[in-house]
């Protein structure tokens, strides 16, 4: 069992995959779990196992994982405007 909590939601609702390796200078327990689906067509890229890991690794180092910068600006832009229309928002009152 787990005594740390885990950085990011996992989808215990799949089999947990497990094995002991042998790394040549120690052995260790190899965990495989899923990550929770967030959101259809999303992928979350873990910067850390457990919360309470105090180094992350950088994600824009990873080979083959590159920023796009159009899709970035698209979405400071949408950011953006969704700030300036919430300046002049005024609530909405209903009567239920």
């Amino acid at each position: 069992m787990l005594k740390e909590e885990l950085a990011y939601p996992v989808d215990f609702e799949e089999d947990l995959d497990w094995e002991i390796k042998d790394f040549g200078f120690t052995k260790g327990l190899v965990l495989t779990v899923k990550k929770k689906v967030v959101m259809a067509g999303v992928v979350i890229w873990w910067q850390r196992f457990f919360k309470a890991d105090t180094s992350a690794i950088d994600l824009k180092q990873i080979q083959g994982r590159r920023a796009n910068p159009e899709i970035q600006n698209s979405w400071a832009q949408a950011q953006e405007m969704f700030r300036e229309k919430m300046k002049t928002h005024q609530p909405v009152e209903l009567d239920l």
